[in-house]
Order: structure tokens, then sequence, then C-alpha cells
């Protein structure tokens, strides 16, 4: 799933707008049944129950075809693969994107990023590796917003979710549990953070192994507490997630 929230709507915008531009050839039924897939879900645009089944019509199928659609989607390996789309790296950029467009840009973000993660959750689940990505970039925008209060809590979320389905030391969790000290450390609450560094380099050490890049790079962090002034810790806390997204686990 693409991060940017205008991508998904710009996808069902033109779906809608295939469809339309070619209702008599074969295809189109594909199409509609598409389109109807993405008002269950809140794909690109608010979940609609009644525009869901006026689309599935058009598709000649039935909604028990939908419900055995959103089953593909599920995640079959959560457990034993890392979850790629909760590190990419493109989320930063992403964010720098709408503050560059100022203030009401975030906010209009921040709105859709709620709207979508509220109808997933309801489709999927609040533990399916959607509504979690989409928690991820939320808690990102939070933090930029300074609405950490709300951001604290998606990213207890997120590590809670991914310590329940992928398991306690999965890099995922580890992930997670970085991006929580991060918005810690950014309220000046460097204490919280510190305890949730020493965890991640514990459970890196033991996981990867002491000279793993990782592990050195949280145990930088672990030292920047003492050594490090308060305006510089930012930087090194946020940098042990982009550390765990270019390494390799098991």
């Amino acid at each position: 799933m693409e991060a940017d929230y205008r991508v998904r709507a710009q996808i069902r915008d033109s779906l809608e707008k295939t469809y339309f531009s070619n209702q008599n050839q074969p295809f189109a039924t594909h199409i509609a049944f598409q389109v109807a897939f993405c008002y269950m879900i809140g794909f690109g645009v608010k979940s609609d129950d009644n525009k869901c089944h006026m689309w599935l019509e058009k598709s000649s199928k039935y909604l028990d075809d939908l419900k055995v659609e959103k089953e593909t989607v599920r995640p079959t390996a959560w457990k034993n693969a890392r979850i790629s789309c909760l590190t990419n790296p493109d989320t930063v950029k992403l964010i720098e994107e709408y503050r560059a467009w100022g203030s009401l840009k975030l906010e209009e973000a921040r709105r859709q990023y709620e709207r979508e993660i509220s109808d997933m959750t309801q489709e999927f689940g609040q533990h399916h590796c959607i509504p979690i990505v989409l928690c991820k970039i939320l808690g990102d925008m939070l933090d930029e917003l300074g609405d950490f209060g709300k951001s604290e809590v998606l990213r207890m979320r997120i590590r809670d979710a991914t310590e329940k389905t992928c398991g306690i030391d999965h890099p995922s969790t580890l992930i997670g549990m970085a991006d929580l000290a991060w918005t810690y450390s950014i309220q000046g609450r460097w204490k919280e953070a510190e305890v949730l560094v020493v965890q991640v380099m514990e459970k890196s050490k033991r996981v990867l192994g002491p000279e793993h890049p990782a592990t050195l790079t949280s145990m930088g962090n672990l030292a920047s507490t003492y050594i490090v002034p308060v305006s510089s810790r930012r930087l090194s806390v946020q940098g042990l997630t982009s550390q765990f997204t270019e390494s390799h686990f098991p």
C-alpha cells in the first residue's frame, strides 16, 4: 500500500472514471468490483456500504466475493517475516512534503489518515499490518504537529500489536519501541526514552549479536543519554529506526 493517502484517492478515482468510459467492455465488471472493494474497506474514499453495494451490483458479483477478496490481503507470515512497510523510509520524505505545503496540508492529511485508520481497523482489525502502517505514518505526523499525547497512544498501539503478532524480539517490535522512544525524547521525557532504548539494545544484542550495526547504534544511543545535549539526542534516537531499516534480519 502506498504511503500517501492522495495516491489511494487517485487510484480509486481513476477506477471509477475508467469504468464509466468503458461500461460496455467485458472488463468493466472487474473494475466495478475493485471500486466496490474500495468503498468497502475505505481505500481512497470514506467507507460507504450503500456505494459498495451499488458498485457490487455493477460487477455482477456478491458480498461473499468481497469477503474472499478481503481475506487475500490478510498477512500470512506476520510472525516469521519482517513487515517491510513498517520501516518505509519514504515516510520521512512524505512528512517533509506535507510540512513544505504548510500546516493546513498537515491537518488535512491528519484527518484523512484518521479516517483511513478507523475504516480499515473496522474491516481488518487493529492487529492487521495495513492499519498499523497507517498508524505509524499518523504518529510521525502528530509528532510534527506537536500532538504528542495522541502520537504516544498510536506508538503504543503499534508496539503492542507487533509484539502480539510478531513476537517480543521481532525487528518490527523493536522499531515500534524505537519510535515510541523518539516521541518521548522530543517531549524532553528522556528517562522514559532511555528505558526503551536499553530494552531495544538488549534485545538487539540477544537476537542479532553484539557486533551487529543495529546493536552498535542502540549502544550509541544509550551513551548519548549521558553525554549528548538534549538538542542532539532526538536525532540519535531517530537514527535507530533507520539502522533497523537498513539491516537484514532473519
